[in-house]
């Protein structure tokens, strides 16, 4: 008897598509803008409980003073069976929080994570909620802080929403409002997105909408275009060009998408390559022009598999001709 069994692809939720793969061939394994330096240590137990510490030098905010070495944590994560695990982690910024995964079908998950809870004084600390749902024709994903430090003032949702067009194969469309709270008015950012993707390349247009002003209106404040090519087996490359006004665009670390962030105005293009120099080593190289300050980076970087899971990734950033080069490392030791 001939069994046969049809295995159905889920469709990508809005977090890792519409450009995703082009933008971490242009920032993954480059030199950190936050990091100097960092070490990551990863074990599994026989059991299946996992343990992961990463230890980092942070830059500095004032320019020109050292890195500080204040950025650690430490987690073990526990699988209670096959679709519920339990992660605790502790932090050097004496932050300890648990956090909670259970699979509910082979199509939706769900957790929670607890973040300073009290019990003492009934406070719930800061608590993170998420789930995310997909099918072959549709994906959401949500992300929700229901309290932070015991309160509800910043409280935030995020949605993502992601199909395929039916009548154009590869083709998607996307939408990422979030909502907070900003006193006694409602914030909102939204992302909305469409993306061609074939085999060996693809283009994403991703645009960015908020309220975050003083009329409160939802306005356009940018947005950015990432192309991606697969050259051959060994060989791609990746270009993009972002423009956000000052304020805008979403939110990097350490602030949630919901928040409105720090962020400055940037005009920008970068093109990227990657090279697999042979099954343990790949090199790769980058190009970055900033419009805005009329400054360019030449990004480098190389990234050696060692035994198991491990790997050394050595990265190298030179801003103009004249300037020194800064140098970045990270072990990853699994």
């Amino acid at each position: 008897m001939l069994w046969r069994v049809q295995i159905i692809k889920m469709y990508a939720a809005f977090s890792r598509g519409f450009g995703k793969a082009g933008n971490d061939l242009i920032k993954k394994d480059f030199k950190d803008p936050v990091f100097e330096h960092k070490l990551t240590t990863k074990a599994k137990a026989a059991d299946g409980t996992t343990f992961e510490a990463n230890v980092c030098d942070q830059n500095s905010a004032a320019k020109d003073q050292p890195a500080k070495y204040e950025t650690a944590d430490f987690a073990v994560t526990i699988p209670v069976d096959d679709g519920f695990k339990v992660t605790v982690k502790t932090e050097a910024n004496q932050d300890k929080s648990v956090k909670v995964d259970y699979k509910i079908d082979g199509n939706a998950n769900a957790n929670a994570t607890f973040t300073n809870p009290c019990i003492s004084d009934n406070k719930p600390g800061t608590v993170d909620v998420g789930a995310n749902y997909a099918t072959k024709d549709f994906s959401a994903e949500l992300e929700a802080r229901v309290f932070k430090d015991g309160k509800t003032d910043a409280a935030g949702l995020v949605l993502g929403l992601a199909a395929p067009v039916p009548t154009v194969d590869g083709l998607s469309i996307g939408a990422r409002p979030t909502f907070t709270k900003d006193g006694d008015a409602a914030k909102m950012n939204l992302n909305v997105n469409a993306a061609f993707d074939q085999k060996d390349y693809g283009l994403s247009v991703n645009t960015f909408w908020s309220n975050f002003n003083a009329d409160n209106s939802l306005k356009y404040h940018g947005m950015e275009i990432i192309g991606m090519a697969k050259v051959n087996a060994d060989c791609s490359v990746a270009a993009a060009f972002r423009q956000y006004d000052q304020g805008a665009g979403a939110p990097g670390f350490p602030f949630k998408l919901y928040e409105k962030g720090a962020q400055k105005a940037k005009k920008e293009f970068a093109v990227a390559t990657q090279y697999k120099l042979s099954k343990s080593q790949t090199s790769k190289c980058k190009f970055t022009y900033d419009l805005a300050k009329n400054e360019q980076t030449i990004g480098l970087a190389l990234k050696t598999a060692l035994e198991g899971k491990s790997s050394l990734t050595m990265s190298m950033d030179l801003k103009g001709v004249s300037s020194k080069p800064a140098f970045g490392l990270v072990y990853n030791l699994e």
